[in-house]
């Protein structure tokens, strides 16, 4: 492996021990590895943006053309296959005593994230089309209007498609011949969407999330954060926290995000703040380069740091 001056067999022979990973956005080989990229540019090579939005006006839909997640999601997940690669090759360094190149690609990371998706389109030959809120093969799960914004209901089985009907008052609606199995629902799904929001409209979401919760079936409200960070399950799971910062990186207190990682031995801790930045240039300067503090004084009387 080499790229943009790096060469892994290098250090290898300096520290065989070494696991050193890259992340490119199309890997260390091929024809396009010299490439640049960004997570934008692999949502769309990779085949997710084309199956993410809603579907065409000519399909039934409002339109609007493909769209990209809004999270950096290859980023992200390529950060995860990363730390899979880093924990697997340190595992594997226990038996071979030998450490090892890890090549992660975002192109990679976001084809492979779609499996489920290419697997249908493996066996079928079809391509997957955009859905918008919808399920590809449930009916109902999706967004649905009430009568003062959006809700998420999901009737995943028939079982819970009964009990649906009967918290909407429309317990009839579960034996239609082409609702009563998820098969019917599937194809009838245009008008199966209208019959409900015709009744889900009748009154606000905040109705419906009674009812629903009262019963078991599966439904959530589309929460703006302030709305995240007030549910009661955010809340009891301390997703929201703060740490005071040092005087010296910048001081106040810092509101974060916690992990989502709870292991029952050996928690995530969280000792630091993130530091403003420059926060910490004159203590790497000095303590690991062992520059002193005159020089370290002339290095930004003269622009350099």
């Amino acid at each position: 492996m080499k790229r943009y001056g790096l060469d892994y067999a290098s250090l290898a022979a300096i520290n065989p021990k070494l696991v050193y990973c890259s992340i490119t956005a199309y890997g260390q080989d091929g024809p396009y590895a010299h490439r640049p990229g960004y997570d934008l540019l692999c949502q769309a090579e990779g085949g997710l943006m084309a199956t993410n939005g809603h579907a065409d006006a000519d399909k039934g839909g409002p339109g609007g053309g493909p769209v990209k997640v809004v999270i950096a999601v290859t980023d992200v997940l390529s950060g995860l296959n990363a730390t899979i690669a880093i924990l697997a090759a340190v595992e594997a360094r226990h038996i071979t005593g030998k450490g090892q190149h890890i090549d992660i690609a975002l192109l990679d990371t976001v084809v492979q994230f779609a499996a489920n998706q290419i697997a249908t389109y493996f066996i079928t030959g079809k391509q997957p089309q955009r859905v918008g809120n919808a399920h590809v093969n449930l009916a109902p799960y999706q967004s649905f209007k009430t009568a003062d914004g959006y809700m998420i209901v999901g009737a995943g089985n028939d079982g819970q498609w009964r009990k649906l009907c009967e918290a909407m008052g429309a317990a009839d609606m579960a034996f239609r011949p082409e609702y009563l199995e998820m098969k019917d629902r599937n194809a009838h799904r245009p008008q199966l969407v209208k019959d409900m929001e015709a009744i889900l409209t009748q009154h606000p979401t905040q109705h419906w999330l009674d009812t629903f919760a009262s019963l078991g079936i599966p439904h959530a409200p589309i929460n703006t954060y302030d709305q995240v960070f007030a549910h009661p399950q955010v809340q009891h799971r301390g997703l929201r926290f703060s740490l005071d910062r040092p005087d010296e990186q910048g001081g106040g207190r810092v509101e974060m995000v916690q992990s989502p990682i709870r292991m029952s031995d050996t928690p995530v801790t969280y000792r630091h703040a993130p530091p403003v930045k420059g926060s910490a240039t004159d203590a790497v300067l000095m303590e690991v380069l062992g520059k002193s503090g005159d020089e370290v004084r002339g290095l930004r009387e003269k622009g350099v740091v």
